[in-house]
Formats: structure tokens, C-alpha cells, sequence
């Protein structure tokens, strides 16, 4: 759900962000060019942007989106883990709750890199895929729907493994 900080006291109040967040100062809308001016927009793009580029957080995320925009993203519980580097991932779960991290594989910590891309355990997995996505950055590949759905159902069966141990 796109939401975003109002920047002034000026904006107006849009119609569902109690209904959808429960906070009066956060506008969260779809259709959020009707909800402001041009300059409004303008200026509210800018400010979340300047906050967005130089924020400590989000690092993994920024990798895919460098720059903010209104349209919403329609993700699902598991691609946003990819999309976020957060939920079932050892690096996640050690940085958070101080887990053991370290992937089923023994290589190297579990990130989404090296889960998706490189682990030996979800090598058959990846047997349908083109090698040249073995060469590639993640960030060149998070878009492109067949890798999605793969990204996906490594997530399901990783989660559905890690609730049955």
C-alpha cells in the first residue's frame, strides 16, 4: 500500500486514511493525483525522495526502486520478503532476533541472493531457468515474471520447512 507523510500542514485530508491507516497524518490513496495539486505533488515527491535517498533503511529494497513514485506495487506475502530482504531469510532473522543465519547449505549466511540465486539446496528449482539469470544481479531479475514465480515457490517451500522443524 503506497503510503507516504503529509508535508505540510496545507494538504488536504484524503478522504480514506483513517479507513486504511488509523493515522491522521498519513494519506494513503490510490489515486492520490486527485488528491493534490501538480505543484503539491511536486513538492511532496521531492521531500519523499530527499528522505528516501538518504535514509539508513530500506537498503536492500533500494536496490530495486532508486526512486519513489505513486503508482502502487501489488506484491504478495512472499515476494515482498524478496522485494524487502526481510521474513524467512537467515540474514533477516539473525539481524532481527539474533538466529543463526547461516543457510542449510553451510556456504555462507542465507540471503536472497545467495538463496535464489547461488544455494545448492534449491538447485532443481532452478534447472528451468536460463543460466544467463545465474550471471545476473537480482535487482536485473525481480521484475521479470518467470523469475517471480520462481522466487515465489522457492519462498513457500522455505517457509512451509521452516514451520515443519
Amino acid at each position: 500500500m503506497l503510503v507516504f507523510q503529509r508535508l505540510k500542514a496545507g494538504f488536504r485530508q484524503p478522504l480514506f486514511s483513517v479507513k486504511f491507516c488509523k493515522l491522521e497524518n498519513v494519506a494513503c490513496k490510490n489515486n492520490v493525483e486527485n488528491q493534490y495539486s501538480q505543484t503539491e505533488l511536486l513538492l511532496l515527491a521531492t521531500k519523499w525522495q530527499e528522505r528516501w535517498k538518504n535514509s539508513a533503511k530500506g537498503s536492500c529494497t533500494k536496490k530495486f526502486f532508486e526512486e519513489v513514485k505513486f503508482n502502487m506495487l501489488y506484491g504478495d506475502f512472499y515476494y515482498n520478503q524478496v522485494l524487502t530482504s526481510h521474513g524467512v531469510f537467515g540474514a533477516h532473522q539473525q539481524r532481527l532476533f539474533g538466529k543463526e543465519g547461516v543457510c542449510p547449505c553451510g556456504e555462507q549466511l542465507e540471503t536472497i541472493d545467495h538463496s535464489l540465486l547461488k544455494c545448492k539446496i534449491w538447485g532443481k528449482e532452478r534447472d528451468d531457468c536460463p543460466t544467463s539469470w545465474l550471471q545476473k544481479d537480482i535487482s536485473d531479475l525481480v521484475f521479470y515474471s518467470p523469475f517471480k514465480k520462481g522466487a515465489i515457490d522457492i519462498l513457500k517451500t522455505l517457509m512451509s520447512s521452516r514451520l515443519t522443524s
